[in-house]
């Protein structure tokens, strides 16, 4: 069984951990983002995307975010939190409420203790077919009246 991963991004590198050739890399890129403005928007754009399509698979931007702010000097935009205020406390009076819910629930119960019941009745109108001999084609058919019950 063959696993497929789509990679977001380059995958990241870390200059403790890299080899040569990747420590020579980053080096290079480092240089250019500090004399090519160009080449730091292109880069800035990239990681952004890059971000964008990590927190819509859920994954983690720590990475991303540390790359933007610390080697781009990328700023991200404030994050404004709703301002909470204050209401002034307002106790509730729970025994009066409980107590005015209760005589509702009450007053339901008795109507319908109260209540007169309908009837229900059925009524069933069958037919009920009366057989003529082989030789008489003709068939008569009677409706049959049955007695209901209330139930």
């Amino acid at each position: 069984m063959v696993t497929v991963r789509n990679q977001i991004g380059n995958g990241g590198a870390n200059y403790g951990t890299a080899n040569a050739a990747l420590k020579k890399k980053l080096v290079q890129t480092q240089s250019n983002i500090a004399n090519n403005s160009g080449f730091k928007q292109n880069e800035t754009q990239r990681a952004l995307s890059v971000l964008q399509q990590r927190e819509a698979a859920g994954q983690d931007t720590s990475a991303q975010r540390k790359y933007l702010t610390s080697n781009l000097g990328y700023q991200f935009p404030a994050v404004t939190k709703p301002s909470i205020t204050a209401q002034p406390f307002k106790p509730v009076n729970t025994i009066s409420a409980n107590t005015q819910q209760g005589n509702e629930l009450m007053g339901q119960m008795r109507q319908l203790a109260t209540k007169q019941a309908t009837p229900f009745h059925m009524t069933f109108n069958l037919i009920q077919s009366t057989r003529q001999p082989c030789n008489e084609r003709r068939r008569t058919s009677k409706p049959v009246r049955i007695r209901t019950w209330p139930i």
